[in-house]
């Protein structure tokens, strides 16, 4: 199904955007990137079992509004945002993924849709990738970094890669976390 969206982009300080032309109207695309981006990082309001206090609850005013009964908008990805990269919260993400893109079958725009999960434990990095097929069997995958590299390791992260490349962390000699034993001073180890 040929279809085209209002494209959405991250800027440089992490806040969601829509793109405009030149002549400022929006710029539309062929593709399901808005879909899925607004899918998964939309936070999906929680229910009470998830989170106790309903101001913590979060979620989207424009559910309060819709016209689709049980339906809310995003993913519960933001509950993981303390969570460590362990198989409990890979499979958590990938239950979450697969509950927040389903609409898009729902509603006919995608045949299937698969989500699969790779944890990276040397760089802390949880990656998803969602493949769809698209009704002329035209198959369009994304994969998402969901952890960052830092000396947090395992806080969640909704920066997207879609090219997913390993680095190791590097820390200033004053940030380096001492072996379990051994007591850090200033610059140097003291075993």
């Amino acid at each position: 199904m040929s279809r085209t969206e209002i494209k959405i982009f991250k800027d440089e300080e992490d806040i969601w955007d829509i793109c405009f032309n030149e002549t400022g109207d929006f710029v539309n695309e062929d593709s399901y990137d808005t879909d899925i981006e607004m899918s998964l990082f939309t936070d999906k309001r929680a229910e009470s079992s998830q989170v106790e206090n309903p101001v913590d609850r979060r979620g989207w005013l424009g559910d309060e509004f819709s016209t689709l009964e049980n339906f809310r908008l995003g993913s519960l990805l933001w509950l993981l945002d303390q969570a460590r990269n362990t198989i409990i919260t890979a499979n958590d993400a990938v239950s979450y993924v697969r509950n927040c893109s389903e609409w898009l079958n729902i509603k006919g725009y995608v045949d299937t849709i698969e989500v699969t999960q790779r944890r990276d434990l040397l760089t802390s990095s949880l990656f998803v990738t969602i493949a769809i097929r698209i009704k002329n069997d035209e198959i369009r995958s994304f994969t998402f970094d969901l952890f960052k590299l830092s000396k947090y390791a395992g806080n969640l992260n909704v920066n997207t890669c879609f090219e997913p490349s390993v680095q190791l962390p590097t820390f200033p000699p004053s940030e380096q976390i001492a072996p379990v034993g051994d007591i850090l001073v200033g610059d140097g180890y003291i075993g």
